[in-house]
């Protein structure tokens, strides 16, 4: 064994350690937060697409049962 850790070898990497994690916590949370938009503007879509297809459904019903 040529190299042997010391306490303040330890600490350091301790440290360094908790600096890593605090960064990939914020990474991480900045990610969740973008797919979080993203599913929120997707859902958004498919509502308004879903109530496009009712209310031309429900014109072109009204059309129909109108001409006979």
């Amino acid at each position: 064994m040529t190299e042997l850790a010391i306490r303040s070898d330890l600490l350091a990497a301790k440290s360094e350690l908790k600096s890593d994690m605090v960064l990939l916590r914020t990474e991480f949370m900045s990610a969740i937060d973008a797919q979080t938009l993203r599913l929120t503007v997707r859902l958004g879509g498919m509502v308004i697409a879903g109530v496009g297809v009712i209310v031309a459904s429900i014109g072109v019903l009204a059309f129909l049962l109108r001409s006979h």
